[in-house]
């Protein structure tokens, strides 16, 4: 099994590590022995054929002004995966592109800035990032098949659980079941590590996060 996803101009909108979300996927994907491959796509390429996974990072005002007018040739692409489907992810100044070029739905309005460690829910689950917005936008949502946070992070290090029901999404998508296990000694030892890791951060930042 073979998934693709499309990282949108990759070396702009990486501000604060987002592109890191696609690696922490495609290396929990290998471990459920699905191959996932992310295809950068810069300023005059189109979409490649079957993306499954459109990766929208943050980025700086410079960075925007530079992709901007190109992005706005990919919204027919982007519109039609979305409306057959098609998973998109978009994080912070990505997020609020969304809203702005009506991909998705909300209203963004500007308030004092917060920064901070943040814990907020999702579907009934805890989520664990750092916040750093003037966006009233909420800090985490599911529209359909879209997934969007204000949180950096990167978001899936934190909330690995988040990232496996977004492989299962992709999984359904193409009509293949998710078996949540993994297939090989290695890749359980990394998995337990991981998890450990994981747990240390929560107990760090959920404590900040408090204060």
């Amino acid at each position: 099994m073979k998934l693709i996803a499309a990282a949108l101009y990759a070396d702009h909108l990486d501000l604060n590590g987002d592109q890191a979300n696609l690696k922490v996927l495609a290396k929990r994907a290998r471990w459920y022995g699905i191959a996932l491959e992310i295809i950068d796509v810069q300023k005059g390429q189109n979409l490649p054929a079957a993306t499954d996974l459109i990766f929208i990072g943050h980025g700086s005002q410079a960075a925007w002004q530079e992709v901007s007018a190109d992005l706005d040739s990919l919204y027919e692409s982007i519109r039609q995966h979305m409306d057959n489907g098609g998973t998109l992810m978009a994080v912070a100044s990505g997020y609020e592109m969304c809203v702005s070029k009506g991909l998705i739905s909300g209203a963004n309005h500007k308030q004092p800035r917060v920064s901070k460690f943040e814990i907020a829910e999702l579907e009934g689950q805890k989520v664990l990032g750092y916040l750093n917005t003037e966006s009233t936008l909420p800090v985490v949502q599911r529209q359909s098949g879209a997934l969007l946070t204000m949180l950096h992070g990167p978001f899936f290090v934190k909330n690995p659980s988040i990232a496996d029901e977004v492989l299962r999404r992709l999984l359904e998508a193409k009509g293949h079941t998710f078996e949540p296990a993994f297939v090989t000694e290695k890749a359980g030892q990394s998995a337990d590590f991981i998890k450990a890791m994981v747990a240390d951060a929560w107990q760090l930042e959920s404590e900040l996060a408090r204060e």
